[in-house]
């Protein structure tokens, strides 16, 4: 994926999707499911991300991938 739309891409999410940017950001450091839902509680509060972290990514995953094969021709 081109460096440029994936910037757009990070930018909408952070509009419509604060905590879904902050995934994406975490998965492109190569952050593990655990330090993910560490990350995400601390910053965003809630015990719930514990077990939830890896939903949320498959979820958010798979916003972006809808989004990048909208835009590729």
């Amino acid at each position: 994926v081109d460096r440029l739309m994936l910037e757009q891409l990070l930018d909408e999410l952070t509009e419509c999707d604060p905590e879904g940017k902050r995934i994406c950001e975490l998965i492109m450091q190569g952050s593990s499911k655990e330090e993910i839902a560490d990350t995400l509680q601390s910053e965003f509060g809630g015990n719930w991300y514990k077990s939830k972290a890896v939903y949320r990514e498959k979820q958010v995953l798979d916003q972006l991938c809808k989004r990048i094969s909208l835009r590729i021709p």
